[in-house]
């Protein structure tokens, strides 16, 4: 039987948007800076440098179960596989490594 799609996902499914990109995740993700003492201890020399250091926390953008880059590359793959549905796509597979 044809793949039926879900009533919550039809409006996105069918719809796929002409940005190029799925809007999966909880985004913009929130950029930590290290503070002072932090990077003294972890990393002295840009201490001694006077250098500030961001963080991008792509970690919460999935929740516990699924964050970072994962979301971030099936956005675009998903909305390519569903922009171009002419292909009949049935399927997607995404790998990512092991500690991912």
């Amino acid at each position: 039987a044809p793949y039926q799609v879900p009533i919550w996902a039809k409006e996105t499914l069918l719809n796929p948007p002409e940005s190029g990109r799925l809007h999966l995740g909880n985004f913009p993700t929130p950029l930590h800076q290290f503070e002072p003492d932090q990077l003294s201890r972890s990393m002295p020399m840009l201490s001694e440098l006077n250098i500030d250091v961001y963080v991008k926390r792509d970690d919460m953008s999935g929740g516990p179960e699924m964050g970072g880059n994962k979301i971030r590359k099936l956005e675009f793959l998903l909305a390519d596989a569903l922009h171009n549905n002419n292909k009949k796509y049935d399927s997607v597979v995404t790998i990512g490594g092991e500690q991912s």
